[in-house]
């Protein structure tokens, strides 16, 4: 009956797409993330390192506005290099742990809890350190 049933498929997606955008903003309270674990390692042992550390990785309990990279650079000398960077707050990609690893290592789990450690630290040191703030001035946007 019809020829370009590709054509009727993609003009539908289209009316749907529109209607889903077109809803009202109060409908939806709109797409909010927090709390990134983010894997930005590029060779096999940061690999494992990220899966290392996203295995041991808890959740730090009121702090919710965290982004954490863990990222790599691999070097013929001295192997991977592997690091942490934390944004919380006002710090903005702060490293919190950095490390080599030799490819031929069987460390990489010790390594990885070490970071976890670090980082969660950092956020925990964060989290003291705003509820710590008691002057109007410093709250909100000061901090």
């Amino acid at each position: 009956m019809y020829k370009n049933k590709g054509v009727l498929f993609t003009l539908f997606m289209v009316a749907v797409l529109m209607g889903w955008a077109a809803a009202p903003a109060s409908s939806s309270p709109g797409l909010e993330i927090k709390g990134l674990l983010l894997d930005e390692t590029q060779t096999h042992v940061g690999r494992q390192f990220y899966e290392y550390f996203s295995s041991l990785w808890v959740e730090p309990r009121g702090v919710s506005d965290y982004t954490v990279k863990v990222g790599e650079r691999a070097s013929a000398k001295w192997g991977d290099w592997v690091w942490v960077l934390v944004t919380v707050g006002p710090y903005r990609d702060r490293m919190v742990f950095r490390s080599a690893i030799k490819p031929n290592t069987t460390d990489v789990k010790e390594r990885a809890l070490d970071a976890v450690r670090r980082t969660l630290g950092f956020i925990e040191w964060y989290k003291k350190l705003k509820g710590n703030i008691k002057e109007e001035d410093l709250k909100g946007d000061g901090f």
